[in-house]
Formats: structure tokens, C-alpha cells, sequence
């Protein structure tokens, strides 16, 4: 289960890097509870339209964002993986420059046969 939860990391962090609404949504489950919080104040988004609205406004911003993993941990309870990541952040400027931060993802990641999606994810950025 673990290449799915790398997998399921993986297509978050590429749709931010290009600002693709349409796969940062297709990796939440279709859900009214599915969840997304960032590691900045109001970025919080529960359900298909708010998590429209919320990626929405984080990819009209001058940055894109985009993630490594350093660390992982999962653990399986049936079809869901409880999932906590340790990361390199990536700020991908308009000018070309890219700088790193260290990043964490956590959350519950469902798998059902060949699909993978959040059902809740959240975003933080460790103090040091």
C-alpha cells in the first residue's frame, strides 16, 4: 500500500506544481466530508466546491507549489491509510527561482481497487 500512498502524494503535489485544478480535485474523493487543509490561516476547504474554490484561488497566486518526500509513514485500516509524510517544500517562483522549506502532509488517504483519494489532507509547515 505504501506506492499508492506515495502515488497519491505524488499527483497532489504534481497538480500544484503546474496549477492543475482538475487533478487537485480528482485526488479527493467525491465526498461532502473531504477535506483539504494548507499550513496558511483560512486555507481550509471541506467538499468538492470549496476545495474548487480554495485550489482555485492558490493557483492564481505568482507561486506554485510543489513537494518531495523525505519520510513516510503509513499505517492500513482496511481500505483507508492513515498517512503522515515529512517533506521538502518547493516554491516554484514566476521568474524561474525555487526555493525549500520543510513541509509535512498527514491525513487519510482511501483506496478502492485501482483508485486513490484524500479524504482528508492537511498541509504543515514544521517550526524548527
Amino acid at each position: 500500500m505504501t506506492d499508492r500512498v506515495i502515488g497519491a502524494i505524488t499527483a497532489l503535489s504534481d497538480a500544484f506544481r503546474n496549477r492543475d485544478l482538475q487533478a487537485a480535485l480528482a485526488c479527493f474523493a467525491d465526498d461532502p466530508a473531504a477535506t483539504y487543509a494548507g499550513s496558511e490561516r483560512g486555507e481550509v476547504a471541506v467538499g468538492p466546491e470549496a476545495l474548487r474554490e480554495l485550489f482555485g484561488s492558490i493557483f492564481e497566486r505568482d507561486e506554485a507549489y510543489s513537494w518531495a518526500i523525505e519520510q513516510l509513514w503509513s499505517s492500513d485500516r482496511g481500505d483507508l491509510q492513515i498517512v503522515v509524510a515529512e517533506l521538502t517544500g518547493m516554491v516554484h517562483s514566476s521568474s524561474g527561482d525555487t526555493s525549500t522549506f520543510p513541509y509535512r502532509l498527514s491525513g487519510v488517504v482511501r483506496i478502492e481497487g485501482h483508485a486513490t483519494w484524500w479524504l482528508m489532507c492537511h498541509g504543515a509547515e514544521p517550526v524548527e
